[in-house]
């Protein structure tokens, strides 16, 4: 019996859960004390934290306090420098520039970071500068000699490091004997003052670190004191504190970094080799080092490896932990404790359909029973109980449910008596319905000889017969009322409250595309709606009976996808039914199942609410140890939830921007930052521009300009609507009309920006395109390719002017510039194409996207995330390119799905708008 009231208890277990107060309280306050530890310690920056915090995982990770490290790969190092480079007006670019200023110990993080980039050497000479450029990766470093902080690096014109790191002392102690030790110390100072003061002038466009010293090996054989007699931990800790003294009182804009020595001690306790002599650290700590340094330039910028829990992700001083969101998380918390929701209300309750055609609750996941499947758990539940007995009641659409459900195990129930009880029964299983159309009258299900008990889940619903008959007009609310307070007085009567589980099913709406009888009234739906808020007010404080509402979301979501088809004015055919006995197959099966794929309704869930000690499986009255640890984890779980709610609210960008601008691939799919993208299929982008077309009454017109890249993804997009399209001839205008869709979309082939980019309006429903998709510069590379940089200036030149005359044409239009995708690096480039690279490429991206920037219209968007595609599908071994230039269909197909969400979301909402003009 006992076995038989898990689904009861799962659905009271919200109304009898009492927390203890004091148990509460007490751990809201010690959790508020540790963050404001935390934070007082550590700072609310989270580029301080990369560099004074981390401890070492078992995965040989460095984990910094509060935030992630990600681990640079040359790919990831060159997209970084890539997105760092800027172009200046004389058509120059200025590049990443990092210097690194010091003694030996830098030199060993020098030489690191140009390992990163595939510059082994192992016999450089450690007591020179040395110069590093690279013009592919768009990469400038400086590694300047100076023991002792006698110089301050030089930054003749235009040159303005991201970043400088210096650090000294080790060369102090080495060069004073023993009479003059005790000057030591105010000589390093006074230097340090010196070099600081410099540094002061260009704080506001660099970022100065000093690295303060990490202890030598005391074991070292020979030790170091043979040689250098006075370098010694106790003289390192003294110039450490020294210079923690000068720099946080007196030059607060250079930060410090004090986490190597942690990290050199971790890395010695997981038995790495970690020095190649008494003084200097190997390869191990300088690789960790080095990885610390590309996080604090790059992690702001690079889209492809940045997330919400990465160090630095939005610079230096840039307070992403407050006070404020961790109080909120922790009074979430408690109010979250009162409120909670069982994992059998997600399931019933929340949800929305997946791009695969799956639902999905809010919390949990559903998982999809096959008929195999929900057998073994009727014969798994038989052992553990005296039977299987569910019962459905009510109208025929739930009749409807009853036969789909019936079905699972192997029956079709084709019964032609629908007005008519019906049973079905078999060794493990027995269903019976009763049909009810009135929420009035004897409900009870009969108690079978092998089932001496009423059902263990009953599926009830009502509500369409209030509707039809016509002497109930204006009555309908008020009569079912009426019967619903009798049903509710009469349940004890015929069902036990401590063993029966009720589910009251709402009534979903009725089709929009068939011809009501005539005995239903115009506003049927809007009753509807009236009487499942009566059922959902009488019957939500009831412990054991759970209402089920998101059948009406199912059936909306389905509908948008064509995936509902009525088979009269008020009855769907299975497929709403499908979702749904997935439903009750979840309720009445996970917890037996116990699939390890985060179901709704499986012990894990509910043990985090319910006490196990409690014999009759009743909800515990006291937080249990399980809720305690769950109580530790949640406010951090929020925090981070948070976070991604701060990031997304300061972004500036709306949805569309983000679609074009940002995202990774997570699986194979790609994912924008703080949305989502649905991938369109050939008829769904049709009925889309077909019903946008019929909304505005007139046809949809997009367009496309540039040269032959964007001719290739407007091949591409008419290919999606039609397949009866002319073979393309090159360097000519193009289009294609698509009469299903009603859809035009032209080609203008404008290799300049100087030529005319007039698109015709020759239809009488035809104004100016819906979308412009635009792009080019490649042929200014072939055209001014002997010019040093007049390619750019007239690149810059005449996008302004084409910008200024879109603008004013097509003022209801949105124009989208792309930016250029990287040429193909395994294809040799013809002998015309000598001068298109992919730098090339990138110094037209940033022209075109400051010039675009710089108009700050929000009808013109730069779509700049077409790089980030191309990058993550190399990632995935697929066909790049089709010849140097141009990339191949795997991109352009990715291309065609953002402009069609991209274009009908941002012209719907200017639509929407004109039409409620006057």
């Amino acid at each position: 019996m006992r076995k038989r009231r898990k689904l009861l208890n799962l659905a009271r277990m919200q109304r009898h859960l009492d927390l203890s107060l004091k148990t509460v309280t007490g751990i809201l306050l010690t959790m508020i004390v540790i963050q404001l530890v935390l934070i007082y310690l550590h700072g609310t920056d989270s580029c301080k934290w990369l560099l004074t915090t981390g401890h070492l995982l078992s995965s040989l990770e460095w984990k910094p306090f509060g935030c992630r490290m990600h681990w640079y790969s040359l790919d990831d190092i060159t997209a970084c420098s890539s997105a760092l480079t800027r172009v200046n007006n004389d058509g120059t670019l200025k590049m990443l520039q990092i210097v690194i200023w010091g003694d030996s110990r830098n030199r060993m993080t020098f030489n690191s970071l140009l390992d990163n980039l595939g510059k082994f050497c192992l016999d450089r000479i450690f007591h020179e500068g040395e110069y590093y450029r690279d013009e592919d990766k768009f990469l400038e470093m400086l590694f300047g000699w100076d023991p002792f902080l006698e110089f301050f690096p030089d930054f003749p014109g235009k040159v303005v490091p991201e970043i400088v790191i210096a650090g000294d002392a080790l060369w102090y102690m080495a060069a004073w004997d023993g009479a003059l030790q005790s000057t030591a110390i105010p000589g390093f100072k006074r230097c340090l003052r010196k070099w600081a003061t410099k540094a002061r002038k260009h704080a506001n466009t660099t970022t100065f670190i000093w690295k303060l010293q990490y202890l030598i090996r005391d074991d070292w054989v020979p030790p170091i004191t043979t040689k250098f007699p006075f370098i010694s931990n106790p003289r390192m800790k003294e110039f450490n504190a020294a210079a923690i003294e000068v720099l946080t009182r007196e030059f607060p804009e250079i930060i410090i970094w004090s986490s190597s020595e942690s990290l050199i001690t971790s890395l010695m306790t997981k038995g790495f080799l970690t020095h190649r002599d008494a003084a200097h650290t190997k390869f191990a700590s300088e690789e960790y080092e080095a990885q610390i340094v590309w996080n604090l330039v790059c992690n702001k910028v690079l889209e492809s490896s940045t997330g919400n829990d990465l160090c630095c992700n939005k610079g230096f001083g840039h307070s992403t932990f407050a006070v404020l969101p961790i109080i909120m998380s922790l009074l979430l918390l408690t109010v979250s404790l009162a409120v909670i929701r069982s994992a059998l209300k997600w399931l019933l309750q929340t949800g929305h359909l997946t791009s695969d055609l799956r639902w999905q609750p809010c919390g949990c996941s559903m998982h999809w029973y096959s008929p195999k499947e929900a057998a073994i758990c009727m014969n798994e539940s038989l052992k553990l109980s005296q039977g299987n007995y569910i019962g459905f009641s009510g109208d025929s659409r739930v009749r409807n449910l009853y036969n789909v459900f019936v079905h699972m195990f192997g029956q079709w129930q084709l019964d032609w008596h629908i007005h008519a009880n019906s049973s079905f029964h078999s060794d493990p299983l027995t269903v019976e319905f009763i049909w009810r159309s009135f929420a009035s009258g004897v409900w009870g299900f009969p108690q079978r000889d092998e089932y001496p008990f009423e059902p263990t889940l009953i599926i009830v619903g009502s509500g369409l017969w209030y509707v039809e008959p016509e002497n109930m007009r204006g009555k309908e609310t008020t009569a079912f009322r009426r019967d619903l307070l009798h049903w509710i007085a009469n349940l004890t009567r015929w069902t036990d409250p401590d063993s029966t589980l009720i589910i009251w099913k709402f009534a979903s709406g009725l089709s929009h595309r068939h011809i009501p009888p005539p005995s239903f009234p115009v506003n049927t739906n809007a009753i509807m709606a009236e009487i499942n808020s009566i059922a959902k007010e009488l019957l939500s404080p009831i412990p054991n009976i759970i209402v089920w509402d998101n059948g009406i979301r199912v059936t909306a979501e389905l509908k948008r996808v064509n995936r509902v088809i009525w088979r009269d004015y008020a009855h769907e055919t299975v497929g709403v039914s499908d979702v749904e006995t997935q439903m009750i197959l979840n309720i009445y099966c996970n917890e037996l199942m116990q699939f390890i794929d985060g179901t709704c309704c499986t012990t894990g869930l509910k043990n985090v609410l319910k006490g196990r000690r409690n014999v009759a499986g009743m909800i515990n009255s006291h937080v249990t140890v399980k809720q305690v640890l769950c109580m530790i984890v949640f406010p951090y779980c929020v925090f981070l939830e948070l976070m991604l709610v701060q990031r997304r609210m300061s972004d500036a960008r709306d949805t569309c921007e983000l679609l074009l601008q940002t995202g990774k691939f997570v699986k194979n799919i790609w994912t924008p930052r703080g949305c989502s993208m649905h991938i369109y299929s050939a008829s769904e982008m049709k009925q889309c521009l077909r019903i946008s077309a019929n909304q505005t009454k007139k046809i949809n017109y997009i367009g496309f300009i540039g040269d032959s890249r964007a001719r290739d993804a407007y091949q591409l997009f008419a290919g999606h609507l039609t397949s009866d399209r002319r073979r393309s001839v090159m360097q000519t205008d193009l289009s294609t009309y698509d009469k299903e869709s009603k859809t035009l979309i032209k080609f203008l082939w404008r290799p300049y920006l100087y030529q005319n980019s007039n698109f015709p309006q020759v239809k009488p429903l035809l104004n100016q395109p819906d979308l412009i998709v635009a792009s080019g510069g490649a042929w200014y590379m072939m055209e001014f390719w002997n010019m040093k940089g007049a390619d750019m200036v007239a690149f810059r030149k005449q996008m302004a002017s084409w910008l200024n005359k879109m603008a004013s044409r097509y003022p209801s239009s949105v124009i989208l510039w792309k930016l250029q995708v990287q040429p193909s690096d395994t294809i040799k480039p013809p002998p015309g194409h000598k001068n298109i690279t992919d730098a090339h490429f990138q110094a037209f991206n940033k022209i075109a996207q400051q010039t675009v920037e710089s108009f700050n219209n929000d009808r013109i968007l730069v779509w700049s995330n077409t790089r980030l595609i191309k990058r993550g599908i190399r990632g995935s071994l697929k066909h790049l390119d089709r010849d140097y230039l141009h990339p191949a269909h795997s991109l352009l197909e990715m291309e065609v799905q953002m402009e069609r969400v991209a274009g009908d979301s941002r012209t719907q909402s200017w639509r929407d708008s004109s039409l409620k003009e006057p």
